[in-house]
């Protein structure tokens, strides 16, 4: 059992996921579908804009990663940078909606510039909340249950972060309100969302965090040739490449499939706001009843085994429903619900898996860097998010997508299916192979736990080294 403080930091910690999810999914979802529908944008000048914009959360979590690693303050170093976030990253979400009346040039820079507001401010947040988390919880299994919990909270945000905006848009327009009003009051709300679970991130999780000792203040090892040595050691780590490689195909896959999702619905199978809207709340709900699932599975088989599970069981299926093909509500459904398994798998397990690499980090090194972890697959996951959000706009202009037309051709409709369902399972399935070859298990952690303690005691520890070198080499 958690005792009663730990309750109260784990509940805070998941608070911000919920935040953090729901405004990930809003944007990550509809961004794209606001610019070609209602700013006017062609799809591949948006998914330009949306590249650019997401290209800008690299630097800034570079900086975040490094920043709240050195960070000496009585406040702490992680829970300043998220209650900055709290209040700026609503206005950022605001200006991102706002239908701004420029010519096409201006507009560009308008939506490039407050994409680039939010993903900063995005950054701002995940970044240090990522690295809070794992030190919060420090063994093997405490950070799966943390990570189950937050999942838990980040589904109900993926909820608010799809379903208000579908539900809400279409409840306004039906009582007389122009689609830019709309627009307006669904950030507005969505911005509401984010900064109450911020807030309550940043205020239950007092005293949660590692006081550092011994930071480095001198401007040499501030510098940006020392900030890009660090990363390089961590990438010599062997568990750090595979997990990197990981996040590389399911973020392809995570990005063609929420990118297309509702182009698919709408144009494949001319779905209303209301059925499209159902479609997400069972996948919502099946994935909260997985949680649990997820996190007993984790437990008892170890992360790596039911992520290799995971990722290799949805990604099979979903080719094999390509095949078969997808053409009416139904079987989408069971679609959506395999691909939810592998989703809420990654999601909920995947920064506990990161968080693992922690304590190899500081046996090879005798550094602990936590935002410099999180950072890196943070600034990975995006590069791969802009480089597939740029190729989902290449195809769908190259479809010619008629966005103001019902009835599509079947270059359309075939590529909507090749986005939506081909490719997110392909990269499922090398996912799932990548995944199978992680060496850190719950007994080797165990093993790195003691050998860590007899290091920093001073005593000898050569038996357990060919274990340890299972994992670094």
């Amino acid at each position: 059992m958690i005792r009663e403080r730990g309750s109260k930091l784990y509940v805070g910690y998941a608070f911000g996921n919920g935040s953090e999810a729901c405004i990930y999914n809003f944007v990550a979802s509809f961004f794209m579908i606001y610019l070609t529908g209602v700013a006017g944008i062609n799809a591949q000048l948006a998914g330009t804009i949306t590249s650019i914009a997401l290209l800008t959360e690299t630097v800034a979590s570079i900086v975040i990663g490094k920043i709240s690693d050195k960070t000496s303050c009585k406040y702490g170093r992680r829970r300043p940078y998220i209650l900055v976030a709290a209040i700026l990253a609503p206005i950022s979400i605001f200006a991102m909606f706002y239908n701004v009346r420029f010519p096409l040039s201006l507009k560009v820079v308008y939506y490039i510039t407050a994409g680039m507001a939010f993903w900063i401010l995005y950054a701002v947040f995940y970044i240090p909340y990522t690295a809070l988390g794992a030190e919060i919880a420090k063994g093997y299994d405490d950070r799966t249950k943390l990570r189950s919990l937050a999942r838990g909270f980040g589904l109900v945000g993926t909820l608010l972060g799809f379903n208000l905006p579908l539900l809400l848009l279409q409840f306004l327009q039906e009582q007389g309100f122009n689609k830019s009003f709309a627009w307006h009051m669904v950030a507005l709300m969505i911005g509401i969302v984010c900064f109450s679970g911020y807030f309550f991130c940043w205020n239950l999780t007092r005293n949660g965090e590692i006081q550092q000792l011994n930071i480095e203040k001198n401007t040499t090892r501030n510098s940006i040739m020392t900030m890009f040595y660090d990363f390089l050691e961590l990438l010599k780590l062997k568990p750090m490449k595979i997990a990197l490689i990981y996040k590389v195909f399911f973020t392809c896959a995570f990005t063609f499939f929420s990118t297309s999702m509702i182009f698919f619905l709408q144009f494949n199978l001319q779905l209303k706001n209301d059925k499209t809207a159902t479609i997400y709340v069972i996948s919502v709900a099946f994935s909260l009843a997985l949680t649990p699932f997820i996190t007993k599975t984790a437990i008892k088989l170890g992360k790596k085994k039911q992520q290799t599970i995971a990722m290799l069981f949805s990604g099979v299926c979903g080719i094999i429903l390509y095949l078969l093909g997808i053409c009416n509500y139904y079987i989408t459904i069971i679609y959506v619900m395999i691909f939810s398994f592998a989703q809420t798998s990654f999601w909920q397990l995947s920064n506990a898996i990161f968080y693992d690499i922690i304590e190899i980090d500081e046996f090879v090194y005798d550094k602990r860097r936590e935002g410099d972890i999180s950072c890196i697959q943070s600034v990975v996951g995006t590069l791969v998010t802009a480089a597939t959000v740029q190729i989902v706009g290449m195809l769908i202009e190259i479809a010619q997508l008629n966005l103001n037309g019902s009835n599509q051709g079947p270059l359309v409709v075939k590529t909507l299916s090749l986005i939506f369902i081909l490719l997110p399972s392909i990269n499922l399935v090398f996912a799932g192979i990548i995944i199978s070859i992680f060496p850190i298990t719950r007994t080797r952690f165990e093993v790195l736990l003691k050998t860590l303690m007899l290091k920093k005691e001073g005593r000898n520890y050569q038996c357990y080294i060919k274990e340890i070198d299972k994992m670094i080499r």
